[in-house]
C-alpha cells in the first residue's frame, strides 16, 4: 500500500506555499523527509537547522550531521544552552514546553538571519493525538507542521521515505536524554552525560532498542525482549562498567523497551510520582 497521491500532492503544495523554510532537523525520519522535500521544492530557499545541546546524544548528533551531508541538505548547527534555564533544569512536567520555546527562539533567529519566512518541524498527524506539550509551544510560536496539517501519519512518512530511498526510513524514534530521568529530578550535564555514557556502553553490544533510565541513582536498562539474553550474558561486564560511572544498582526491566515508559505513574510506598 502506498500513500495516496492526493495526500502527497497536498503536502508538496503546503511546502511550496511557505515560500522559504527553515526545517527543524534531528536526523530522524520525519525531519529528514521534511528537509528532503523542502530542498526538492524550494531549493536554495530552504535549509535544515539542528539544535545541539546536552539533551542530544553525541552519536545521534554526529549521525544526523553525516546524513544531511550524504543527502546534500544545507545544514546549520544552532547551539542551545537550555540547561542554564532554571525553569527547565527543574525538570517539571512542562519541561518539553519550555524546551520547545527555547528552540523556537533559536530557529526564529536563524530564519531572520537568512531572510526565510517560515519554520517547520516534523510533527506528524499521530503526534498531535497524544500528550505533546512541545507541539503546543510550537503552535504558539508559529512553527509550521506540514505533516500534521496534511494528515500525514508516521506510517505515511515511512512509506514516502522508502519511496525516496532515504537510508533512515526504518530508523527507530529517538528521544532526548531528559526522558530517562523522572520528573522533579534536577537535570544537569553530569546526569545527562552519565546516562549517555551508560547507553554507549550497552549499545556496543549491538542491541536494537535501548534506554537507560536513572531512578534514585540506579540504572534501569530497557531493551527489546529479544535482546535481554544478550544483556544477561554480558551482565557482569555491563554492571561493572555502569557502576564505575557511579550508579549504585543496575537492573534490567522485564517489561522490555517501552517508548515513553517514564510517563507512566509509579507508586513508591504511599508516594505517587509522575515520571517522564
Amino acid at each position: 500500500m502506498t500513500v495516496s497521491g492526493e495526500k502527497l500532492k497536498n503536502l508538496k503544495k503546503y511546502i511550496k506555499d511557505q515560500k522559504s523554510l527553515v526545517v527543524s532537523y534531528s536526523g530522524g525520519v520525519d525531519s529528514t523527509l521534511l528537509g528532503v522535500l523542502a530542498h526538492e521544492i524550494l531549493g536554495g530557499l530552504s535549509e535544515c537547522a539542528i539544535i545541539k545541546s546536552p539533551l542530544m546524544p553525541e552519536y545521534e548528533f554526529e549521525s544526523a550531521v553525516a546524513l544531511a551531508g550524504r543527502l546534500r541538505l544545507p545544514l546549520t548547527v544552532l547551539n542551545s544552552e537550555i540547561l542554564k534555564n532554571p525553569d527547565f533544569s527543574k525538570n517539571t512536567r512542562d519541561r518539553c514546553y519550555i524546551c520547545k520555546k527555547s528552540g523556537a527562539a533559536l530557529l526564529k533567529s536563524e530564519a531572520e538571519r537568512k531572510g526565510f519566512s517560515n519554520i517547520a518541524d516534523g510533527t506528524n498527524f499521530d503526534d498531535i493525538k497524544v500528550f505533546r506539550p512541545g507541539y503546543l509551544a510550537g503552535c504558539e510560536e508559529g512553527i509550521k507542521h506540514p505533516f500534521a496539517d496534511c494528515m500525514i501519519t508516521k506510517d505515511d512518512i515511512r512509506k514516502i521515505a522508502e519511496a525516496y530511498n532515504l537510508p533512515n526510513s526504518s530508523k527507530s524514534p529517538a528521544s532526548c536524554l531528559a526522558t530517562r530521568i523522572p520528573y522533579g529530578s534536577t537535570l544537569s550535564e553530569y546526569t545527562l552525560g552519565r546516562i549517555e555514557r551508560a547507553e554507549d556502553i550497552i549499545r556496543s553490544y549491538k542491541v536494537s532498542q535501548l534506554r537507560v533510565r536513572e531512578i534514585y541513582n540506579s540504572a534501569r536498562i530497557e531493551v527489546a525482549a529479544e535482546d535481554m539474553s544478550l544483556i544477561l550474558k554480558n551482565r557482569d561486564e555491563i554492571s561493572k562498567q555502569l557502576k564505575e560511572l557511579g550508579f549504585l544498582y543496575i537492573t534490567l526491566d522485564l517489561d522490555g523497551f517501552v517508548s515513553g515508559s517514564m510517563d507512566r505513574k509509579i507508586n513508591i510506598g504511599d508516594k505517587k510520582t509522575d515520571s517522564a
